[in-house]
């Protein structure tokens, strides 16, 4: 096989869904060696529960799923815990990024993570807001500096706006 470097990402869909295709690049990545990131994006109110308990155990049960298929496929196979879920903007139906909540959420999934021995991936720098103004950057410190504190790995999302649905160069810098 060789070394293979990258990193490859699968993601359940909430809750507690594994399709076919997902499962099918779960175990080639394990079989190549390549570190997989698995990234479930429960919503709390809309495609998870509505508490926050309750979310973190279904974020946490759609990683351990596909984490046991990779190792089975191939035993040590390297995995991330890729940390997504957030709440639910009742209003928008949509997933608020931002929320306070999030940092709740992102510290408990950490704690889980490291106790697993795993690796971290969570979003920061992201923001609800649809411009660079203030609000972002607050939103985006907020989240960056808990991630920080929280000791998560890998971080991309650092150029988000408007939910990760605008990418930002102005942003990002």
């Amino acid at each position: 096989k060789g070394i293979t470097y990258g990193i490859g990402n699968y993601n359940p869909r909430s809750p507690l869904t594994f399709e076919n295709s997902q499962c099918d690049r779960c175990i080639e990545l394990a079989e190549w060696g390549v570190a997989a990131c698995i990234s479930p994006m429960p919503m709390a109110g809309m495609t998870g529960p509505v508490t926050l308990p309750g979310l973190i155990v279904l974020q946490n049960t759609e990683i351990l799923a596909p984490l046991v298929l990779s190792q089975l496929a191939a035993p040590g196979a390297p995995v991330i815990y890729g940390i997504l879920a957030t709440v639910t903007d009742m209003k928008t139906t949509v997933a608020s990024t931002a929320a306070p909540e999030v940092g709740i959420i992102m510290r408990a999934c950490t704690l889980m993570a490291k106790y697993y021995g795993l690796p971290t991936r969570g979003d920061v720098g992201v923001s609800d807001s649809c411009c660079v103004d203030y609000q972002a950057g607050a939103e985006s410190a907020y989240h960056f500096d808990n991630a920080i504190r929280c000791g998560v790995n890998l971080i991309p999302g650092l150029g988000s706006l408007q939910s990760r649905g605008i990418g930002s160069f102005e942003k990002l810098v």
